[in-house]
């Protein structure tokens, strides 16, 4: 697999594919491995990684790759990787963590946190 990615002119579309796809089929320790061998991570492979952290339960780690994703040179957050943050703000009952990006984007999963943590009186 590595050498067909290091000889592709697509590598960080090939890679954010790959990724995708070891992720779907609950391998996130291959979609690891092949994510820190991109290099050049595009945005498709980090909401990748941040969704599917909230998915298999690891809000947390979820919240650290986005975390990551905006100290490092990697590109701007879109709104899906906006909702992977929500929603895992919102498995955690992280609030604070929550309101930071509260006026930056994804009302519709701003809606879901707040439910989630039961926090209707916020959405009032």
């Amino acid at each position: 697999m590595t050498i067909a990615l290091q000889k592709s002119p697509f590598i960080g579309t090939t890679s954010s594919s790959f990724v995708s796809l070891y992720l779907r089929c609950g391998r996130m320790d291959l979609a690891r491995k092949v994510f820190n061998e991109i290099p050049e991570r595009d945005v498709v492979a980090w909401t990748a990684l941040i969704i599917e952290h909230v998915h298999n339960g690891e809000p947390q780690k979820g919240l650290r790759c986005l975390r990551h994703m905006h100290c490092e040179d990697a590109p701007m957050p879109n709104a899906r990787t906006w909702e992977g943050g929500f929603l895992a703000c919102g498995s955690l009952g992280a609030v604070k963590r929550g309101c930071f990006s509260h006026t930056v984007f994804g009302f519709g999963c701003v809606f879901q946190m707040w439910g989630s943590l039961r926090s209707v009186s916020i959405l009032l």
